[in-house]
């Protein structure tokens, strides 16, 4: 099926009515429905009183009167391979880009509260994705399977990683977890095969079971938790779940000095084949030490990468090489006002 034509007699549309008509290239609401509209020529169906975007295809375009994007919206449509989400936009229900394997980028505008479960989950080409300053949590299963997203700057608005919300990203290089996050959720970064070191902020009161499992090129790992508990339920300080991390004796534990002996004598921690001490107090991105991440942290990244210099402070993800990827970093950090210390 590549056209659907909604008459005006048509008072309900089931929400998963066109899931995974991938082949879909044009959607219309006949002029007069009372309960349905294609405003704008969208080649979408929208619910008139509620401004919600309950079915696209690849040609949809979204006007800027929607307010939310409709639960299996876009469901299996892998031939969408770019979107544009306005800034009327609050809400992004669940499955609303399931398996848009075709995908490439995506922009969530700082109008947008709340991502819907499972919401990017298959979109396997997705390679860059920039998360509002305005959501508060990034839901269950949010990003599952987004195999060539190879880095993700969680904004500092965010207080919870839910589970599995990136499940299987198996390019993911690098991630910036802000110190707004109390909760990182079970299988949070399951099967990342590729990422190679993670900060957790001392924001971080949870961390779930099989977080980090599976993630087998993580070799070093920074927390910033300068109490630890051994009690889910009651305490202070950060909760580990047992098995969070998958090898923990191929991996290096950087700690607060002072908490040293606190992680030797506790799970999984005391697991780790070395536990040491966090160099120093610093602000994640500030590479040349001013206090802030700003325009002469870029220039100094950018002048290792032209003239072929490593230097470790340049290595914002911590993997062994400056590029690229480490002036990213450094640009989603400013844009999401996102430093943090560690």
């Amino acid at each position: 099926m590549t056209s659907v034509t909604i008459p005006n007699s048509v008072t309900s549309i089931g929400e998963t009515a066109f899931r995974r008509c991938s082949g879909l290239t044009s959607i219309v609401v006949e002029t007069g429905n009372a309960k349905y509209d294609s405003r704008d020529n969208c080649n979408a169906i929208i619910e008139t009183s509620s401004n919600a975007l309950i079915a696209g295809c690849k040609n949809t375009v979204i006007p800027n009167s929607v307010t939310s994007i409709g639960k299996y919206a876009f469901d299996g449509c892998s031939s969408l391979t770019s979107i544009t989400i306005p800034n009327s936009v609050t809400s992004i229900g669940d499955y609303a880009f399931c398996d848009c394997s075709g995908l490439t980028s995506v922009t969530i505008p700082n109008s947008v509260t709340s991502i819907g479960i499972s919401a990017f989950d298959g979109c396997s080409g997705l390679t860059s994705v920039t998360i509002s300053n305005s959501v508060k949590s990034i839901s269950v299963g949010a990003f599952i399977g987004c195999k060539a997203l190879t880095s993700v700057t969680i904004p500092n608005s965010v207080t919870s990683i839910g589970n599995l919300a990136f499940y299987l990203c198996s390019g993911l290089t690098s991630v910036t977890i802000p110190n707004s996050v109390t909760e990182i959720s079970d299988d949070a970064f399951y099967f990342c095969r590729s990422l190679t070191s993670v900060t957790i902020p001392n924001s971080v009161t949870y961390i779930g079971r099989d977080a980090f499992y599976g993630c087998d090129e993580l070799t070093d790992v920074y927390c910033q938790a300068e109490k630890l508990r051994n009690n889910k339920w009651s305490g202070e300080g950060l909760y580990t779940y047992p098995y969070a991390f998958s090898f923990p004796q191929a991996m290096t534990l950087h700690v607060p000095a002072a908490s040293i002996e606190a992680y030797k004598a506790i799970e999984p921690w005391n697991d780790f084949m070395s536990i040491v001490a966090l160099e120093g107090i610093s602000i994640h991105g500030d590479v040349t030490g001013n206090g802030t991440v700003d325009d002469e942290d870029i220039a100094f990244v950018l002048n290792c990468i032209i003239n072929s210099i490593f230097d470790t402070k340049a290595d914002i993800n911590h993997d062994s090489k400056v590029n690229v990827a480490d002036l990213v970093d450094i640009v989603n950090i400013i844009k999401n006002n996102g430093a943090q210390k560690y």
